[in-house]
């Protein structure tokens, strides 16, 4: 397991190695998007065979799939309901992120 640790804290979560060796070795990822309104095509650049779960706040959700959540508390709101929700099923690896996580982490495919 170190392997997976290493390329996590060394390179992209994304990484198409950490990816491969996750699930390889039977380790489940989960990408959780709290999302108002962005424009989520960049989610068409995640790896294959990482599961999105989308959760919509804006009332309007054009994202198939996205599961809708009253405008409230902000993105954490969102990250505690889906910790809540899912508790008994949480993947292994769980990646919590705004709907633009690029305007507040610039690099966040790079870490």
């Amino acid at each position: 397991t170190d392997f997976g640790l290493n390329i996590c804290k060394n390179q992209s979560i994304f990484h198409p190695l950490f990816i491969k060796y996750s699930l390889q070795n039977m380790y489940s990822i989960e990408l959780v998007i709290a999302r108002y309104r962005e424009d989520l095509n960049w989610l068409n650049n995640t790896p294959p065979g990482l599961k999105r779960t989308v959760y919509d706040k804006s009332g309007n959700a054009l994202v198939s799939n996205a599961i809708s959540l009253p405008n409230v508390g902000r993105e954490a709101h969102t990250y505690l309901h889906h910790l809540i929700s899912h508790y008994d099923s949480l993947a292994d690896w769980t990646i919590f992120c705004q709907g633009r996580p690029f305007d507040h982490a610039y690099d966040f495919h790079h870490t």
